[in-house]
């Protein structure tokens, strides 16, 4: 099978994208979550570092609070295309890098959902990524069985 990266006959490592390690950065729950195949929701990856807690200080202003917000709206919409493939490729070079074998199923779920969204628009290619995530994650979890 011939695609962009056999063409180029290098390795996918070479392509990593130089970014700013702020933007880049992942919380080590989240990247565990994320190599141990959990269902992940992705909008904790466009989220800012830190902005799913509210800190702030006690009335005596000498201890510091902070508040961890479970249902922050901003993990509960549907991502638009833009946004699912900005995370979903965070997602993936996290996966990669530690697990490479798992790249052309990645790639090939990263194909669908695309397809799915110039063939019927709207959010389907993002009720299908919940799905598929969801079902993944409880058949390992549950079955020990590896969904691709």
């Amino acid at each position: 099978m011939y695609s962009l990266f056999t063409a180029l006959g290098t390795d996918i490592s070479a392509l990593a994208l130089d970014m700013d390690s702020e933007a880049e950065f992942v919380p080590p729950h989240l990247r565990t979550s994320i190599i141990k195949d959990e269902d992940v929701n992705l909008p904790h990856l466009l989220l800012p570092v830190g902005s799913s807690s509210v800190s702030y200080r006690d009335e005596a202003d000498t201890t510091l609070v902070v508040l961890r917000e479970p249902s922050d709206p901003r993990l509960l919409k549907a991502l638009s295309i833009t946004e699912f493939v900005a995370t979903f490729v965070r997602y993936a070079s996290i996966m990669i890098c530690a697990r490479p074998s798992r790249r052309n199923d990645l790639m090939s779920h990263l194909a669908i959902i695309v397809n799915l969204f110039c063939r019927f628009g709207g959010n389907a290619f993002y009720s299908y990524d919940q799905a598929f995530a969801a079902k993944a994650a409880l058949y390992l979890s549950q079955k020990n069985i590896k969904l691709d």
